[in-house]
């Protein structure tokens, strides 16, 4: 990260960014009012990397574990989801806007746990397999909107339990999606094996949790607005990488009952025709392959293939 203030949210030079700074500057103040009217703040934050050593595709190509159920919910926020890894969806450099006028998803999380700002002083830029996880950030505020229309909402009181290290148990998991500047790019093997890796590392992260147990992920639209990604293609490598990991997702497609309404009926049709990773990675590769000459959906072709005969003996 090139700098580290708040120097940039006291500019209004361009007036289409100010409210935004206003209420990212009215964030902060909850968070110091906070903590310098009560007690000594008591507590700790862990800040990890977890990176894919020797990332190879014949461990997704050739896993035959079945495809898992995916709840969906139209409303409600990631952050909202108890109990789950709640996933940021960074920027390589972590933060990302945060700092300036940025306000989508990482950088709203950013504000409303100010403590997670902590980790633009070391964490330096992701690599291409590789994950930040941190626990232990305590939520301050809650707000309405998002990007332009976010607005501080009122303080808010986290009650969310502490592990024996006095740390929230909040995990909060950072991956980078990549950024397509025209849309089609995506719809290849190259891309589509770099987002499987990414969210894999994340997802596969060594985790210490209790009698084993693997937490849910509250996810949701990673690497789509901002970043182009075609909804339906990131939802389906999310739910691959999550099936090979052992983990099921909680989806948030907040506020859009059509999207809900399609990565819904997909998902029962995966699970109807009993479709493992490998199936579904081969049908993938295949509408790559057609796409190329046939423009098509994502969502159209796998619908039509799965409710064909092709799937009926798996």
């Amino acid at each position: 990260m090139p700098f580290f203030n708040l120097n940039l949210w006291f500019d209004y030079s361009k007036s289409s960014h100010n409210s935004v700074k206003i209420e990212k500057l009215k964030c902060m103040m909850v968070y110091f009012e906070r903590i310098t009217s009560s007690t000594e703040p008591v507590g700790v934050l862990t800040f990890s990397r977890y990176n894919l050593d020797n990332p190879d595709k014949n461990t997704i190509k050739n896993c035959t574990k079945k495809i898992r159920k995916t709840i969906f919910l139209s409303k409600g926020k990631i952050e909202d989801c108890g109990g789950a890894v709640q996933l940021d969806f960074a920027n390589k450099y972590i933060g990302g806007g945060v700092l300036n006028s940025g306000c989508v998803q990482e950088e709203i999380r950013f504000v409303i746990c100010p403590e997670l700002l902590v980790s633009l002083l070391f964490m330096e830029r992701m690599s291409e397999h590789e994950c930040i996880l941190i626990r232990g950030a305590e939520r301050f505020s809650d707000y309405t909107g998002y990007s332009s229309s976010f607005r501080l909402k009122n303080e808010f009181i986290d009650t969310t339990k502490k592990d024996k290290y006095e740390r929230i148990m909040t995990d909060v998991l950072a991956i980078d999606a990549t950024k397509f500047r025209v849309k089609k790019d995506q719809f290849c093997e190259k891309y589509f094996w770099r987002e499987i890796f990414k969210s894999y590392a994340g997802f596969f992260a060594n985790w210490k949790e209790p009698k084993g147990q693997l937490p849910c992920l509250a996810t949701g639209n990673w690497g789509c607005g901002v970043f182009n990604g075609d909804f339906h293609l990131k939802y389906l490598i999310q739910l691959i990488s999550a099936c090979v990991a052992d983990r099921d997702l909680v989806y948030f497609t907040f506020g859009d009952q059509k999207l809900l309404n399609e990565l819904s009926k997909m998902n029962q049709i995966l699970l109807a025709k009993s479709v493992d990773v490998k199936t579904l990675v081969e049908f993938l590769l295949k509408f790559f392959d057609i796409r190329q000459n046939l423009n098509v959906s994502v969502n159209d072709f796998l619908t039509s293939i799965l409710n064909s005969d092709v799937t009926s003996d798996k």
